[in-house]
């Protein structure tokens, strides 16, 4: 990674979304189309790594009601 230039910081964040990502869906071959790998490499190092009830507290991390910062939009994206 180093040597690409890449700071392993941004790699953590990756991995923990496909860690969550795969407890959350169960669909290795999903989460690797998702992320742009195979689905062995998936199944390999993220499988059973994370439960899916920990998963879904991960994807429901949301901004408090008082957050300032935070735009509003009228529908979801197509």
């Amino acid at each position: 990674m180093e040597a690409a230039g890449v700071a392993r910081e941004i790699q953590i964040g990756r991995h923990e979304a496909n860690l969550t990502r795969l407890a959350q869906c169960q669909d290795a071959a999903k989460v690797a189309l998702e992320m742009g790998n195979s689905p062995a490499i998936v199944f390999a190092h993220y499988r059973k790594l994370v439960k899916p009830k920990a998963a879904g507290a991960y994807w429901g991390i949301m901004p408090g009601a008082k957050a300032g910062n935070v735009v509003a939009f009228a529908e979801a994206a197509a």
